[in-house]
């Protein structure tokens, strides 16, 4: 008479288990704790184990009884109506010597039970055991691959996720920096222009003046009065040594420049402040159009040195979009797009109704894209600069934003003769659809 030990948590189960091996001396055990307790007690001549179990579950348990020096040669039978080659593969790798389903005919399932008691190997030889483990070990690693895969993918997201929140962090600072600056500005600019408006009526009413001036002069030049005609020869000299012809006329001149000078830095502080609300959530109907004049103008100094730039701006409807967001989207292709011209070249702008959505199209005549990389410019990190020149997020920022609008980019490039991105976005604005996908396509 052998004694086993049975890991069973189903009564019915261990009934009939029991009904099954009368002759044999059979404890019971409800789970894995009790059972790895009365293994170590009992020191029975085989273990039967189900695999599924309340607490750690049959594979769990297998394995720490192995680790148990005075129990670890004990045989352990794996005992299941799971009958599947993935829980036998499994129940191998645990440590596991054989494998029985409960539905196994009654004869039988004593004649293996008596095999493994009298130490032979029944139907599973070390030859089918390797077999098992070696199927295991390869679904296993098939399993590490594809976490290993996801925990990348989760990585790089988290990684993006953590730029692009610094990235928001710095705009927003940058942005509350800029309306203040714009807010400073605007009050001596508001005086300044003030002041060139008065200069300007003052210098019309100085040569009104004068105009009368000279009218006397010539009604007493008539006279011909010595002292006259000497008093007036020396304000005509004193006038010509002054140059005063000159600098009424040029002062004109000055003070149009300086008007539109200021007028320009108006407009300039008008752009940094609508730019300055990067973080802006609010969903609206927004002329494209001025969203990339007023970005042009915030990069111009990026721009003006690298290109020409070249702007066809056609006559296009509102659009429903996050209008601070499509303008950084225009920035980063407007950078890209300097960046990408090594001396000088040309850099076109152009916007175009396309039947329910407004194209836009950024093109520059620089060194263009590889085709092995045309793919890649929009994943997260990938870039051709130097290190330290470039974080590899614009492209991939402006798709996400592009994506979220539910729009479309197009690329088409060639080596050293330049790069064109287009972009559809739908005038009604973002819809909500089943995967919200956005299209991009190249061209080499």
């Amino acid at each position: 008479m052998a004694k086993i030990l049975y890991i069973e948590d189903d009564d019915n189960h261990k009934e009939l288990t029991r009904n099954i091996l009368r002759g044999h001396e059979l404890i019971m055990a409800s789970d894995g704790i009790e059972g790895i307790e009365k293994a170590r007690q009992e020191k029975p001549d085989l273990i039967l184990i189900d695999l599924n179990l309340p607490g750690i579950n049959g594979y769990e348990t297998t394995t720490k009884i192995r680790g148990i020096k005075e129990i670890s040669h004990i045989p352990i039978v794996a005992v299941t109506a799971g009958n599947t080659e993935e829980n036998r593969e499994i129940s191998l790798a645990a440590g596991c010597d054989g494998f029985i389903s409960k539905f196994t005919p009654i004869a039988e399932y004593r004649c293996k039970i008596q095999e493994y008691l009298d130490g032979k190997k029944d139907a599973l030889e070390d030859s089918e055991k390797l077999n098992c483990l070696k199927k295991y070990q390869s679904r296993l690693i098939a399993h590490l691959e594809e976490k290993i895969t996801e925990l990348e993918k989760e990585r790089d997201h988290l990684k993006v996720t953590q730029i692009q929140l610094l990235q928001q962090e710095k705009m927003a600072s940058i942005g509350q920096l800029a309306a203040g600056i714009a807010h400073e500005i605007n009050n001596p600019i508001g005086y300044i222009n003030s002041n060139l408006c008065t200069m300007k009526k003052y210098l019309a009413k100085i040569c009104q003046y004068k105009q009368q001036c000279q009218k006397v002069w010539s009604e007493l030049k008539e006279i011909n009065h010595p002292k006259i005609t000497q008093a007036f020869e020396s304000l005509e000299n004193l006038s010509a040594e002054l140059k005063l012809p000159f600098i009424l006329e040029d002062i004109g001149s000055l003070v149009e420049e300086s008007l539109e000078g200021v007028e320009r830095v108006r407009k300039i502080v008008a752009d940094l402040k609508s730019f300055s609300h990067l973080d802006e959530a609010e969903l609206k109907e927004a002329d494209l159009n001025q969203g990339l004049q007023s970005t042009i103008n915030i990069v111009w100094n990026e721009l003006k040195y690298k290109a020409n730039l070249i702007k066809e701006l056609g006559e296009i409807p509102l659009v429903r979009c996050y209008p601070q967001q499509i303008n950084q989207v225009f920035m980063n292709l407007l950078v890209n797009a300097a960046q990408a011209i090594e001396t000088h070249g040309e850099i076109r702008v152009k916007t175009a109704p396309a039947g329910d959505r407004v194209l836009v199209e950024i093109s520059d005549t620089g060194c263009g894209i590889p085709p092995e990389n045309l793919s890649r410019i929009f994943e997260p990190f990938f870039t051709t600069k130097e290190i330290g020149k470039g974080t590899g997020l614009g492209l991939s920022m402006a798709y996400d934003i592009i994506r979220k609008h539910n729009g479309e980019i197009q690329v088409e490039s060639q080596v050293g003769k330049g790069t064109t991105f287009r972009l559809l976005l739908p005038i009604d604005g973002p819809q909500v659809t089943e995967n919200n996908k956005t299209e991009y396509s190249f061209k080499a």
